[in-house]
């Protein structure tokens, strides 16, 4: 890899290697697509799989690294974990209204979450194996 290369990635990926939490998460998206692929046969429609996909990739990258991006990530430093917490419970209960109350297609939702959960899958490795191999030395 060329020096532009490894600038565009490391603003691209953390300085540290996973945490306890990352490895947690991939566990649960490993779980969720297994679910998900395997068991009920849902979210396959792909483009929404691409959607959720693209949408990590650009919510971690440029608009992580956007001013507004850098706002919202000292807010959440700032509200805690109990305040994160709520923000996911207010967030679940609100999609949940959200989608009873208009009848919301489940598939294009569950299949944007599967990408999302590929993302996780795939994006926790390769910070593992990029820390290690170019942030280390």
């Amino acid at each position: 890899m060329g020096s532009t290369d490894t600038t565009v990635l490391s603003a691209l990926v953390p300085d540290h290697t996973p945490s306890r939490v990352d490895l947690f998460m991939m566990a649960i998206a490993a779980f969720e697509l297994y679910l998900n692929f395997y068991i009920d046969s849902s979210g396959r429609e792909w483009p929404w799989v691409v959607v959720g996909f693209v949408s990590c990739v650009l919510i971690a990258g440029p608009i992580a690294k956007s001013s507004i991006g850098r706002l919202l990530e000292k807010w959440f430093r700032e509200i805690g974990i109990g305040g994160r917490a709520l923000l996911i419970v207010l967030f679940a209960i609100g999609w949940y209204l959200v989608v009873s109350t208009f009848n919301i297609p489940v598939d294009p939702v569950t299949s944007a979450s599967n990408g999302i959960f590929l993302w996780v899958l795939l994006f926790v490795p390769f910070q593992f194996i990029y820390t290690a191999r170019f942030r280390e030395n």
